[in-house]
């Protein structure tokens, strides 16, 4: 009872010093007091999009700077510790974070089998490539025709599951080639080169059609055999040859879609 009393004493005090009721007193200070709650409330939603668009476009500078490192720009020396500062003061708003919002952040380690064609998760299983080079994981759909290393396929793990760590350790990893490996698209022949073999539109369709049967077989495990599918070629003009993976093939043929139009048939030559 004495704390409802100091109460209605303030609130008497308070309405005396404004020349107003109690009653209208009390009525000026809860709406006060909410236009307040609600000016902080839309600064702080104004302050999240902010900071949540500026962490978009960190991505996204991140993600050109690499490129252009890759394709060959050299960095400035002050550059470096601008990058620098910039990871450590990221550093510190997370490691201030972590633990508060609730994200548990988990380490997922990645291996290849080979036999299966496949990845094996350690918080999933096996998960089978498919001719494409394609993999569901957690829902998501990931394409891996085109990756140059495991770098590739790690950065784009990350990139749609930020709340974990994704480290790969198989040394097996055949659906990434080097960039050596990768095919080509002769503008003054209009020929494919893959391995130094090179293939015409029709050579690509007759490939493609033959290799889904082919590299799609199923082999029953065993312990005595390890049986892989593959495919030979042999150019007999000019003498070069290659043994063809699941992987190649799906390599192959992602290039092949990319570039159908422009691919020189048969007949030109």
């Amino acid at each position: 009872m004495k704390i409802v009393k100091l109460f209605d004493d303030y609130l008497d005090m308070n309405a005396a010093q404004q020349n107003m009721s109690r009653e209208e007193y009390s009525a000026f200070y809860m709406s006060e007091k909410s236009i307040i709650e609600e000016e902080e409330r839309d600064t702080l939603t104004e302050l999240n999009n902010m900071t949540l668009g500026q962490l978009e476009r960190i991505e996204d500078y991140a993600e050109m700077i690499g490129d252009r490192m890759k394709g060959g720009q050299q960095l400035e020396s002050w550059m470096f510790s601008q990058i620098t500062g910039a990871v450590d003061n990221l550093n510190s708003v997370h490691d201030a974070m972590d633990g508060v919002d609730g994200i548990k952040e988990k380490k997922i380690t990645i291996d290849w089998e080979d036999d299966e064609n496949a990845f094996i998760f350690s918080d999933a299983g096996m998960v089978k490539v498919d001719y494409d080079g394609g993999f569901k994981y957690r829902g998501k759909w990931f394409d891996t025709a085109e990756h140059t290393g495991p770098e590739d396929l790690l950065k784009d793990l990350n990139k749609t599951f930020k709340s974990d760590t994704f480290v790969y350790i198989s040394e097996s990893y055949k659906l990434i080639k080097e960039a050596t490996d990768k095919p080509s698209l002769d503008s003054s022949t209009g020929l494919i080169y893959y391995f130094d073999i090179p293939f015409t539109s029709e050579d690509m369709e007759e490939l493609l059609n033959a290799s889904k049967a082919i590299l799609n077989a199923k082999f029953t495990p065993n312990k005595q055999f390890e049986i892989q599918p593959m495919i030979f070629i042999k150019d007999k003009v000019n003498g070069g040859e290659h043994t063809f993976s699941v992987a190649q093939i799906g390599i192959l043929g992602a290039f092949y879609d990319k570039n159908k139009n422009s691919v020189a048939s048969r007949k030109d030559f």
